[in-house]
């Protein structure tokens, strides 16, 4: 309209330079008072906002008060004026800042203050905070009963909220103890929730929507009762949400993990846990350093001015992947020489691996080592071959530091990240050995159309133990005691210088040693064998003549 009149005094007189100007400061003004409007109706729904956000701080410490007076507890806070406000998660004593204000729940905007005011005798319960433009604060007071508790009751009731300040839609955990001079108390919850409750216990409360008081009853086995209660205050702006994630978890002592993040109604990240801190955008990705133990990280992020914080954590697992070794079965060539052998899978890691034998196999008595040698890590199995203590044709392993033949040997590694968890395989025998001699059979060598015959067959078995034989022979006589008078009468050949067994025989004549005296008697035997380790004898058997 305003618009239309100054139009048409153009129409009717024509424009001059000061009409233009006019108008234009007319127009200006209008378009300003306008946006002053508009501006301080949104100034006037944040201010609104701060408000209500304060004054549930303020209640919050009034009840607070009031628990600290039921249970007496109120005396130890200061009478003389100072400034204090009251820890929600303890119900003690909580000094005020540099500001003169606790700013809790990590709250920036929002302080609470709590003053005694002697002349009156009332708590004077402060709560400020920063608005657009200025600052301001609500006021809450608090008058201790006249006639306190000044007596222990048969029965006490605490209870409290944790957390007790929360946004929209989220979660709280309620806990409570009673405590009687007699007997159990009998308890009764009321106001948001109800029916018989134990004399202890929590409950999770999920999905708040509103703020609610929790009051529990308790009354003891001498009638006298108590009534305490809990306030979870819902904060009208919304906590940030935070998803948060490491990969993989558990993870491989000494690696990485991916940290990946995503929230809602958050304005600002930063990581406070664990090796990672620092400014973080409000989604993200991104490495750890190597791990060598188990680790927790921690995001915390804040919202819109009011809103409460918020932080999570997730905790990674680090575990120790050892080698895999196997001894294999050395081998053997010449007189007594041995390579060592074994597989080793790293399984990703740098490793060091050595040999250790033995005269046992549980590895106890005598036990040499071969100096440690490394692998790279690989991700495959290797197979390690070594002539004594050497890699390649090195001088062999003294094995007669133990002054023994017979040894077993393993191999044993560790992964470099974990030295302590040393893995070792199966021990396996090994060393220059004597022959292994096993005394067989013994078949009678009867002739057609004889009744009996002095003619028998002895058999038996020898490992050389990759040692040349060069004696092989059978010991026998009509007694049992063959080392003292007995005949001797050599295998039909030797068995060679292999590793397996390999029968061996002979052909016995006891007319030829006992001259008609071999009749239906026993007689006795046993199978030798002898290489440059030395000899070994096999069991003494017998048989019976016709």
């Amino acid at each position: 309209m305003l618009l239309d009149q100054i139009k048409k005094i153009k129409q009717q007189r024509g424009d001059t330079i000061i009409e233009v100007l006019l108008s234009v400061s007319i127009l200006g003004l209008v378009l300003a008072m306008s946006f002053t409007s508009s501006s301080r109706s949104l100034n006037a729904g944040t201010d609104a906002a701060n408000r209500n956000q304060a004054l549930a701080y303020a209640q919050e410490q009034v009840e607070l008060l009031r628990t600290a007076a039921n249970d007496g507890a109120i005396k130890d806070f200061p009478t003389n004026g100072s400034a204090f406000c009251i820890d929600p998660s303890t119900g003690g004593q909580q000094n005020v800042g540099s500001d003169g204000l606790c700013h809790l729940n990590g709250e920036s905007i929002f302080g609470v203050a709590i003053k005694y005011d002697s002349s009156n005798q009332v708590y004077n319960v402060a709560a400020q905070w920063q608005g657009i433009n200025i600052e301001d604060q609500v006021s809450l007071y608090y008058q201790v009963p006249a006639d306190p508790i000044t007596t222990t009751p048969n029965v006490n009731v605490s209870i409290s909220a944790s957390p007790a300040v929360i946004s929209y839609g989220e979660s709280s955990q309620l806990s409570w103890n009673v405590t009687t001079n007699t007997a159990s108390a009998t308890c009764n919850a009321s106001g948001a929730w109800s029916g018989p409750k134990a004399n202890s216990g929590t409950l999770n409360l999920n999905n708040i929507t509103t703020s609610q008081t929790y009051s529990l009853t308790c009354v003891a086995a001498d009638g006298s009762s108590m009534t305490r209660s809990a306030k979870i205050y819902v904060s009208p702006l919304p906590a940030p949400t935070i998803n948060f994630s490491a990969s993989p978890n558990p993870v491989t002592r000494g690696n990485r993990v991916t940290l990946t993040w995503t929230t809602s109604n958050a304005t600002d990240c930063r990581a406070d846990g664990g090796p990672w801190g620092g400014d973080k955008g409000t989604r993200g990705s991104e490495a750890s350093v190597p791990l060598n133990s188990d680790t927790t990280f921690a995001l915390n992020c804040t919202g819109q001015p009011g809103a409460p914080s918020k932080r999570v954590t997730q905790s990674v697992t680090t575990v120790d992947v050892a080698p895999v070794v196997t001894t294999l079965t050395p081998i053997v060539y010449g007189n007594g020489n041995v390579y060592f052998r074994s597989n080793i899978n790293p399984n990703g890691y740098a490793t060091t691996a050595w040999y250790e034998w033995s005269i046992n196999s549980n590895m106890s008595g005598c036990t040499l080592t071969t100096s440690a040698f490394s692998e790279p890590a690989v991700n495959y199995a290797i197979t390690d071959t070594r002539y004594g203590s050497y890699w390649g044709n090195g001088t062999p392993v003294n094995y007669y530091n133990c002054n023994s033949y017979e040894y077993f040997y393993r191999v044993c590694a560790y992964n470099n990240y974990n030295p302590s968890n040393i893995v070792c395989g199966d021990p396996v025998l090994f060393g220059m050995l004597a022959p292994s001699v096993t005394t067989g059979g013994a078949t009678h060598d009867v002739k057609a159309g004889v009744s009996n015959s002095s003619g028998w067959e002895l058999a038996g078995t020898v490992n050389p133990n990759a040692t040349n034989v060069d004696s092989c022979y059978f010991k026998w006589d009509n007694d049992s005691d063959l080392n003292n008078g007995e005949q001797i009468t050599n295998c039909s050949s030797l068995p060679g210088g292999g590793a397996g067994n390999v029968g061996v025989g002979t052909h016995i004549d006891l007319d030829w040693a006992y001259r008609g005296e071999e009749d239906n008697r026993n007689f006795y035997y046993q199978l030798c064998a002898h290489n440059s380790v030395g000899t070994s004898c096999g069991s003494v058997q017998s048989f019976h003549t016709q």
